[in-house]
């Protein structure tokens, strides 16, 4: 019995070691993303009939990368702008142009839409992407802020971001931002990691001895004193409204991070719970094509459509 004891910690270690290196390998070493764009033709925007552009901008810490611009007609109509902020993987990832459906909801209800590609991904391969869920990306959300409150200073700049992309917002919300609607939303690495490992079949015991393993992978890449940047961490700073929005059956993220974040946030930040959704609460097409899918999303979109004339409109006349 002691000696199956020992053999299975060995079998856990030595998971552990191939996660850390697999992390290691695609963070430091830094594996360019291959980009899907334009292989698919249901990523073309010019099939979305968006009617934008696409610009090209450096991100704060100098990297290039592109987002797609598109406002309404007349844009002196338009309510405000939303940069969308897509997740990152380490897998090809065809970037911002998998929202190009999210795009055209709101543009649909009057919002300019920038359609953000992070270094790596969609326009902005072929190159070196930066995986570091948010740590890094922040910087390519300040800089798209910055450009779209230049060239539209009149108007409301936030953000709209899901999943992994959600860190990436809420860090830059520290320093720029009017409003934020956050789907699926990620605390910190350690609470996506406590997620993902049940996601995938291991048992729960394993989060104990992998965690230790991981922050090490994380220390050497992003930085010794990373979690200084942690969503837990920066929340209790935001000074915008904020709405999250998250599925009741979502396997891939904790609920409790949306509502830990929201407490922190306070009065400014709104939660909306869909106890039958999973992942993909605003997402109509792939992923969950169900009939209640569908309910769902669209339930769920017209709450956010609500948030945005809310802020949009509050802002505007208290300017």
């Amino acid at each position: 019995m002691a000696l199956f004891r020992i053999l299975g910690w060995v079998a856990l270690v030595a998971f552990g070691f191939v996660m850390v290196a697999q992390i290691v390998a695609i963070m430091i070493v830094r594996i360019p993303v291959k980009s899907t764009f334009p292989d698919e033709g249901r990523w073309d925007p010019d099939g979305w009939e968006l009617g934008g552009r696409w610009i090209q901008l450096p991100s704060l810490d100098g990297t290039p990368f592109f987002g797609y611009l598109t406002t309404p007609i007349p844009e002196s109509k338009m309510k405000g702008i939303v940069v969308i902020v897509h997740g990152v993987n380490p897998k090809p990832c065809p970037g911002g142009a998998e929202f190009w459906p999210y795009a055209q909801k709101l543009l649909e209800q009057g919002f300019g839409v920038f359609v953000l590609d992070h270094p790596g991904y969609g326009r902005s391969a072929p190159g070196r992407g930066r995986f570091g869920v948010g740590y890094f990306e922040w910087q390519d959300v300040v800089a798209a802020y910055k450009y779209l409150k230049g060239k539209f200073p009149k108007h409301q700049v936030g953000f709209l971001a899901k999943s992994a992309g959600t860190p990436a917002a809420i860090i830059a919300s520290e320093q720029c931002g009017d409003f934020m609607v956050l789907e699926s939303t990620i605390g910190s690495l350690r609470s996506l990691m406590r997620a993902q490992i049940t996601y995938y079949g291991f048992p729960k015991f394993m989060v104990g001895a992998i965690l230790p393993l991981l922050e090490v992978a994380w220390r050497l890449f992003l930085g010794w004193n990373y979690a200084r940047l942690d969503p837990f961490k920066v929340a209790h700073k935001v000074n915008i409204p904020t709405m999250f929005l998250f599925g009741g059956r979502d396997p891939e993220v904790l609920a409790s991070d949306s509502t830990t974040l929201a407490s922190s946030i306070g009065e400014q930040a709104t939660v909306q719970v869909y106890p039958e959704a999973h992942h993909n609460v605003l997402r109509t097409y792939g992923g969950d094509p169900t009939v209640m899918n569908q309910q769902i999303a669209e339930a769920a979109w017209q709450d956010v459509f609500k948030f945005l004339r809310q802020v949009t409109t509050a802002r505007a006349v208290a300017q």
